[in-house]
């Protein structure tokens, strides 16, 4: 006998009902997702986790307003999006897109660069960050979503709260002022 693991609508449409452990699975299914999410937008690591926690508490207490249960990675993207937001304002400062030590390590080790290469990386990676600081929040999170996450037209859409085609609209003019302001 095959069990396959409850697809994403079933285990919202559970978690809806009360079920904790459906929950759970959903927190291990996106929490890496909604910890990028919220990296690429925050200039303190240290604040990933807990601000990643009150995107989860967030979204279950709001998990009754989600209209299509088969949108919740979605949804709860756009929650972590809205979370930082509110962090930023409360703390008084604009959230970017900043590279941690653990993402340049990771760059590091899975393409082993030698010192010189290391620090081409380096000013590349600073030279992005300073074009992307001037960026609007919106161009940043498009661009990441497709870097970082690999997201397509429609996923960016739902992210944002926009249809597709405006979507790819955004995509085209936040890679276009990216490339402008490194220019």
């Amino acid at each position: 006998m095959t069990v396959t693991a409850p697809d994403e609508a079933d285990l919202v449409v559970q978690a809806r009902a009360g079920d904790a452990a459906a929950f759970s699975e959903l927190h291990r299914r996106y929490r890496r997702s909604v910890e990028g999410v919220i990296r690429t937008q925050t200039r303190n690591a240290s604040d990933v986790p807990d601000l990643t926690q009150e995107t989860f508490v967030a979204a279950w207490r709001r998990l009754g307003s989600l209209r299509d249960e088969h949108r919740f990675r979605a949804w709860i993207l756009q929650i972590a999006r809205h979370v930082v937001i509110d962090h930023a304002r409360s703390v008084g400062r604009r959230p970017v897109l900043t590279t941690d030590d653990a993402l340049a390590l990771d760059l590091t080790e899975s393409t082993d660069p030698g010192p010189d290469e290391l620090v081409d990386l380096i000013d590349l990676a600073a030279e992005v960050r300073g074009a992307l600081d001037g960026c609007s929040r919106r161009d940043v999170v498009a661009i990441t979503l497709v870097a970082q996450f690999g997201f397509g037209p429609t996923e960016i859409a739902e992210a944002l709260g926009v249809t597709p085609n405006h979507a790819k609209v955004i995509l085209h003019r936040a890679r276009r002022r990216l490339r402008a302001a490194m220019a």
